[in-house]
């Protein structure tokens, strides 16, 4: 009796259907049930026969698609008991889900693959353990489950210090991923130390050294400037950055090329305070332009952003919005609650600059789910200081007053340096100059002007000075003076 004869008699008793003839005939089980019975009903050294033979038949007629039908050749050389095959296509299954940002379908393949590994013996097996447990962390590293990811870097660099031969560039490369989940909790002094031991596994390095190396030491030194960035550390960055971009320009890949010029327009950020000059505008448009060469999504998200952040500084909304729209669509893409949250905020900025309340409230929801990811995500400084702008618009003194309070006090319990007050300080000014509170405004004008925030428009700074100095002295003429205050910040899309 023919394959075919059977399989037209199983679908006249009404076990089976067909499901389609073409490219091939397929036939479905009509009830999961009577699935179930027949697979129970064979021996179980029968079903590893079986489940070999399809495993070897689907390499064998389709030798082309075996990345594609990686999850399903894992599956079935995981029921024939064939751990090497298993593990090598649990693994090549865990790298398409990563890379296509199956997050949670990526860490149950590398989970399965480390399974399949605990069966075998070989000089390489450890180290192949080793870059499951990593993949594991890069996963919770892009979704923001820092101690989960830290837990799989730290299992992995452990796995590798027990080898008699270590793989040190490897043991390097998990340390320095460990460090950059310290980097949003902003636990910078514990993030050094990891780097420093990262530092002294690759040993001292010279034009002879191997470029994999090279290539590690700039991404500890990239990651250091991110650091160096959030504690506004100027000459830190710059002393990085000198060391880093002559190294990167002859021998860096387009993604160093992309993270290492990235972090150097952050530093003329910080170091112009705030100020966006067209240089830096020219050297992110390069970035964007490393970031696709590189074909990599979070590089070229971090590029968009960036360009749509300095647009948004230099008060051109429509590039802004263009730039920060595509970071955000690749951030929900990535399941990467950091980027996610960062590009609203900024979405928030652009429409609270453009006078629009109920868009900017519309991205509260957004930013507010995602603080859960760390400090880095955390935005809640952005969503009081909002509120307070609406709240002066409404005419609210009170309301203003209470949201400025709340934003201030988040600041000065998260942050070192924060030089976005102007946010709140604005709402606060108006207030104050709407209840004719001269010495509050004062207050409120020499934070605006303190040297560790945002450069204000020279226009606006002169005002704003004018009336610091006639607050104790002619309480009139400074009211005046604050009030074109609030006006220009009007025009600047800062109230």
């Amino acid at each position: 009796m023919t394959l075919l004869v059977q399989l037209n008699s199983l679908e006249a008793t009404g076990l089976i259907r067909l499901a389609t003839v073409q490219p091939e005939l397929e036939y479905l089980f009509r009830h999961a049930l009577v699935q179930d019975a027949a697979y129970g009903s064979l021996l179980k050294n029968d079903r590893r026969h079986l489940h070999q033979a399809v495993g070897e038949a689907l390499e064998s007629l389709y030798p082309q698609q075996c990345d594609e039908l990686a999850a399903t050749l894992a599956l079935h050389f995981e029921k024939a008991d064939a751990h090497e095959k298993a593990l090598r296509y649990f693994a090549l299954a865990a790298e398409r889900a990563s890379e296509s940002y199956a997050n949670t379908e990526a860490i149950a393949f590398y989970e399965s693959a480390i399974v399949q590994a605990a069966h075998l013996r070989s000089p390489t097996i450890e180290t192949r353990i080793t870059v499951l447990h990593e993949g594991i962390g890069d996963v919770y590293k892009r979704v923001g489950q820092h101690e989960a990811a830290r837990a799989q870097y730290a299992r992995a660099h452990d796995l590798q210090a027990a080898q008699p031969q270590p793989d040190r560039l490897l043991q390097a490369r998990v340390q320095r991923k460990s460090g950059a989940t310290l980097t949003p909790e902003r636990q910078f002094a514990a993030a050094d130390v990891i780097w420093d031991n990262a530092e002294q596994l690759l040993g001292t390095l010279s034009d002879e050294s191997d470029q994999a190396l090279w290539d590690e030491w700039i991404e500890i030194q990239v990651e250091r400037t991110w650091r160096y960035y959030w504690e506004a550390a100027t000459d830190e960055m710059e002393q990085i950055c000198d060391r880093v971009l002559p190294l990167v320009e002859r021998r860096g890949t387009p993604a160093q090329q992309a993270r290492a010029l990235g972090v150097y327009t952050l530093y003329f950020f910080r170091r112009e305070r705030l100020v966006v000059s067209d240089a830096t505008i020219a050297l992110q448009r390069k970035v964007l332009h490393y970031a696709q060469e590189a074909k990599s999504p979070p590089l070229e998200c971090d590029a968009y952003f960036g360009l749509g952040f300095y647009h948004l500084f230099r008060r051109e909304l429509p590039e802004a919005e263009e730039n920060l729209r595509a970071a955000y669509a690749l951030a929900e893409r990535m399941g990467a609650p950091v980027h996610i949250a960062r590009s609203a905020n900024y979405l928030m900025f652009l429409a609270r600059m453009r006078g629009q309340v109920e868009k900017a409230r519309s991205y509260f929801p957004t930013i507010l789910n995602n603080n859960w990811a760390g400090p880095m995500a955390d935005y809640t400084v952005q969503v009081y200081a909002c509120e307070a702008w609406m709240a002066w618009r409404a005419g609210d003194w009170d309301t203003t007053e209470a949201k400025v309070e709340a934003a201030i006090a988040r600041i000065a319990h998260g942050w070192k340096v924060y030089p976005l007050k102007w946010t709140a300080l604005f709402p606060a000014l108006g207030a104050a100059v709407s209840k004719k509170q001269m010495e509050k405004a004062a207050e409120w004008a020499q934070l605006l002007l303190a040297p560790d925030q945002m450069a204000l428009p020279a226009d606006l700074t002169a005002v704003l000075e004018t009336g610091i100095q006639l607050a104790g002295q002619d309480t009139d003429a400074a009211l005046i003076a604050f009030a074109e205050a609030i006006q220009l910040g009007l025009g600047y899309g800062y109230l």
